[in-house]
C-alpha cells in the first residue's frame, strides 16, 4: 500500500498504483498454492490416516478463528476498493472458514473418533478457497492486461457521447483502461461538427470530461481533436 502511494515521476507517469494490483495477482497465485499443499496433505491423511488430537486440534483452531475475525473486522470496509486488501481480505475469510471447519472436525474427532473428517473438511475448504483466489486473480489480471473495466465498453460510451453531445461528429482510436479499479483512464481521437458547436471546443471538452467523470467515474481523459476526417493533427491535448 505504501509503495502503490508513491507519487508520479519522469519515467513512471502514474507512480505506482499498480503495485497493489501485482501484489493482489501474487496473492491470487499464493492462495492456489496453499489450496495445492492443502488438497495434498489431506489426500496423504486420506491413504495414511494418523492419530489426531482432538482437543489441542479444538485449542489451536479458536485461537486462529479469533484472530482471522478481527483482522476480518479491520479490513471489512478497505477491502471493496483495494484490490490488494480484497485478496487479503479473502485470505483472512478463507483462513476464518478453515478454523470453523477444524473447530467442527475436532468435535466431531473428539466425541466420534472419526479421524477421516479432518481431509474431508480440509478438501472442501480448499475449493471455497480457490473460487475466492480466481476472482482476485481474474479480476487483477483484467487490469494488468489493460482490458475495459468490466461493465464497460468503448462502443456503449461512444454511443452515448455522440447521443449527449451533438457536436461530436465522428469519435475513433478510443481506449478505455484502469490503472486501480478506482481509477479509469478514456482516450480517442474527436472529430467535431464546425456547424454544430455550441461555443468554443475548449468549453465542449470540458463538459465531456466533466461528462466522463460524473456518469462513468473516469478520472483522466485525453482528448485529441482531429481537424478532418482521418487527421492526426492535435489542436487540444
Amino acid at each position: 500500500i505504501l509503495i502503490a502511494r508513491k507519487p508520479p515521476c519522469h519515467h513512471q507517469t502514474f507512480g505506482l498504483y499498480r503495485a497493489e494490483v501485482l501484489a493482489a495477482f501474487v496473492n491470487g497465485l499464493f492462495l492456489l498454492v496453499v489450496v495445492g499443499i492443502i488438497v495434498y496433505e489431506a489426500i496423504q491423511r486420506l491413504l495414511h490416516p494418523i492419530e489426531i488430537l482432538g482437543n489441542e486440534m479444538l485449542l489451536i483452531a479458536f485461537i486462529g478463528l479469533v484472530v482471522n475475525i478481527l483482522s476480518i473486522l479491520i479490513l471489512r470496509g478497505a477491502h471493496q476498493k483495494d484490490l490488494n486488501i480484497k485478496g487479503v481480505f479473502y485470505h483472512m475469510f478463507a483462513d476464518a472458514i478453515s478454523s470453523v471447519g477444524i473447530v467442527i472436525a475436532a468435535l466431531i474427532i473428539m466425541y466420534t473418533n472419526w479421524i477421516f473428517i479432518d481431509p474431508i473438511v480440509s478438501i472442501g475448504i480448499s475449493i471455497i478457497i480457490v473460487f475466492w483466489a480466481w476472482g482476485v486473480l481474474k479480476d487483477s489480471t483484467r487490469i494488468l492486461l489493460e482490458t475495459a473495466p468490466k461493465g464497460l465498453n468503448i462502443d456503449m460510451i461512444s454511443e452515448d457521447l455522440k447521443k449527449n453531445f451533438p457536436e461530436i461528429r465522428d469519435l475513433h482510436n478510443v481506449h478505455l483502461w484502469s490503472i486501480t479499479p478506482e481509477m479509469l483512464v478514456f482516450s480517442a481521437h474527436m472529430q467535431f461538427d464546425p456547424t454544430n458547436v455550441q461555443g468554443t471546443q475548449e468549453a465542449s471538452i470540458s463538459k465531456i470530461n466533466d461528462y466522463l467523470l460524473k456518469k462513468y467515474h473516469i478520472i483522466e481523459c485525453t482528448l485529441q481533436i482531429c481537424t478532418d476526417e482521418g487527421s492526426n493533427v492535435c489542436n487540444i491535448a
